[in-house]
């Protein structure tokens, strides 16, 4: 599989053996379980998960699920990880064992609250909020300053926290509208 650049989590299950494949499925639907607002993408050329920030990743092995949900993820469940070879941030679920989901589904919701922690939004329903982006003229497209524009808008209304007045994305206007120098 090394040798395949994979585009979707569909095309990379697709290119295990048919035991794998069930396992990965299992896997992915807990995954999307726990966390349905997650994106799901290809990362380091496996299944990835992120919101707010990377949730977990997964990845198939000859004789194991590699499951990777971050070093303190494994820290905080290292009783329940006992029975599983595991490292800083990995975890290896055999392939001739039953997958553990139930323990998958608490890691996961752990990671989306450990995630939403980062920006002060520990207890914050995601569910309950409906946010629309309208970026104009239509067909134009922003550069990172945009996005970066845009998430620290978001947060800053979702937090209530106001955005420090000295903030700049590009170097030239503030988040306030102030005009800087150029670098400043």
């Amino acid at each position: 599989m090394k040798s395949v650049k994979f585009e979707t989590v569909d095309d990379y299950i697709a290119h295990t053996s048919e035991k794998t494949a069930r396992l990965l499925k299992q896997l992915r639907k807990c995954i999307r379980q726990s966390a349905p607002q997650a994106e799901e993408c290809i990362s380091y050329n496996i299944p990835a998960y992120r919101q707010g920030g990377p949730l977990v990743h997964f990845a198939a092995y000859p004789k194991h699920i590699g499951f990777y949900p971050g070093a303190q993820a494994i820290v905080d469940f290292k009783k329940e990880i006992a029975a599983y070879k595991s490292a800083k941030g990995s975890v290896q679920f055999p392939i001739d064992r039953p997958l553990p989901l139930k323990l998958v589904e608490k890691i996961v919701k752990f990671r989306v609250k450990q995630n939403a922690a980062k920006f002060g939004l520990k207890d914050f329903d995601f569910t309950k909020v409906d946010i629309d982006i309208n970026i104009t003229p239509a067909g134009k497209v922003d550069g990172p300053s945009a996005g970066g524009l845009m998430v620290t808008a978001i947060i800053s209304a979702l937090t209530g926290r106001s955005v420090t007045p000295d903030l700049a994305m590009t170097g030239e206007i503030t988040m306030r509208g102030d005009i800087l120098p150029i670098g400043g």
